[in-house]
């Protein structure tokens, strides 16, 4: 039998390597645990209609965040990464219309969070994502959105093409591309 720390490394009759684990009486050391993808979506979109610049440490580092993060920017947000890992986004009253549609890539929680605050918006927005998102159901989002803000979700061969209200239910005009309903 070897020792190594707090392992024994032995082996069984049949030649099996076998490791044995003792309880550490401490633990001394430092730990950082990386960004919550769910808290740092939220706080990215929070900050882009917050007045002033937020500075977020511990931000996610992942793709969805990241997709997060580009879309804010495409609507008008100033959002930076300084040396010391800190995201500083400068928020607006009032976002501006992206001069293309919005990629949300694999984020489903990009594309349903960020369609609420584009909802208050006063222009039209299309939303898009990779193969995967774009298989994924949109169908409840879609109704909740028409029936809490009045308008008329049309539908296109059980896809949600698009949210496009008349003038009287007011300024709310984007879509998901190939989004299906379930």
């Amino acid at each position: 039998m070897q020792g190594l720390g707090n392992l024994d490394l032995t082996s069984d009759l049949h030649g099996a390597m076998l490791v044995i684990v003792r309880p550490a009486k401490n633990i001394l050391g430092a730990l950082r645990l990386p960004g919550d993808k769910s808290i740092s979506h939220r706080y990215g979109m929070l900050a882009a209609i917050a007045q002033g610049t937020t500075r977020l440490s511990n931000f996610s580092t992942g793709a969805d965040c990241a997709s997060t993060l580009a879309c804010v920017r495409q609507l008008g947000c100033d959002v930076r990464k300084n040396s010391k890992d800190i995201i500083e986004i400068d928020g607006r009253e009032s976002l501006q219309a992206p001069a293309e549609s919005l990629d949300c890539g694999n984020s489903g929680s990009t594309m349903r969070m960020i369609s609420g605050i584009l909802a208050g918006q006063d222009f039209s927005c299309d939303l898009y994502g990779d193969e995967s998102l774009s298989r994924r159901p949109m169908g409840r989002l879609c109704c909740l959105l028409g029936y809490l803000l009045t308008v008329k979700p049309r539908w296109k061969n059980r896809t949600a093409r698009a949210i496009t209200p008349s003038r009287r239910y007011g300024p709310l005009a984007w879509s998901f591309r190939a989004a299906a309903i379930a």
